[in-house]
């Protein structure tokens, strides 16, 4: 009963916040509730895309509204329209009904497992038992090529407990996750120094550019506009490099594609 009422409640939080937006005609921004793009913590919204958005709201002296949410959720909205802006791969196996703004990141899709039994290839995989989020691209890109045992998790802080638990062979991450909790920047269940030093470097099997997408039903297209030239403004270029050094994501846009070999 006490899940049932956590999760109505939710839901009936969300749609709130998103009629609220509509009747305020403020766009809205869908964040992944994902360590580190997006989190709630004690009430707060923080994370990378949620300081990106905060960098936006500066550079344009705009008001936008945040909902943080699972990760198909707001893949769900953003093709329905139901939410205006997000921050997210841009590869058209993941979203559809879309308009890439600009790039704004690259971010290497990796495999993390434990110095005991390292992933040394994609074709390690076959036979492990291996976490991952759902609706991400590693769900809909590899994951049909292999076989595994599949686990979706709800939070990345789960997947290095599982594995150091022995409950996981190994786990989908990218240099922005993997850099972020090693900083010590994980909103609970931090990984200790002598706990990382039981995991192998990621294997990294392609590099993937970030951009801030628009949905194509949003109606703050002018906004949109305005976002694809945003990253040759100084004042937001001058937010966006700090966020990235904060949090330990590459500079580059340009992005290699493959890093499999």
């Amino acid at each position: 009963m006490r899940i049932c009422s956590l999760i109505a409640l939710f839901v009936t939080v969300t749609a709130f916040s998103t009629a609220a937006s509509a009747q305020n005609n403020r766009p809205i921004f869908g964040v992944i509730d994902w360590f580190p793009f997006g989190w709630v913590e004690e009430g707060e919204n923080k994370g990378v895309i949620v300081e990106i958005v905060g960098a936006v709201e500066d550079t344009f002296d705009v008001k936008i509204d945040i909902i943080i949410n699972k990760i198909p959720r707001v893949q769900r909205d953003m093709e329905n329209g139901r939410y205006d802006f997000t921050v997210s791969y841009r590869d058209p196996r993941l979203l559809s009904n879309i308009v890439n703004l600009t790039d704004i990141a690259c971010l290497k899709t990796g495999i993390a497992s434990l110095k005991a039994n390292p992933v040394k290839s994609v074709d390690d995989l076959n036979g492990m038992r291996v976490a991952y989020p759902g609706g991400g691209y590693f769900s809909r890109s590899v994951l049909p090529k292999i076989k595994v045992t599949g686990v979706q998790v709800a939070q990345t802080h789960i997947m290095y407990n599982m594995a150091l638990r022995g409950r996981l062979d190994a786990f989908i991450i990218n240099d922005a996750i993997w850099g972020a909790f090693k900083a010590g920047l994980g909103p609970k269940n931090t990984i200790s120094g002598r706990d990382w030093r039981q995991f192998a470097e990621p294997y990294y099997i392609e590099q993937l550019p970030i951009a801030i997408s628009m949905s194509a039903s949003s109606s703050h297209k002018q906004l949109g506009e305005r976002l694809k030239t945003i990253t040759e403004n100084p004042i937001f270029s001058q937010k966006l490099r700090a966020i990235k050094q904060q949090y330990g994501i590459s500079e580059t846009l340009n992005c290699e594609g493959s890093l499999a070999k």
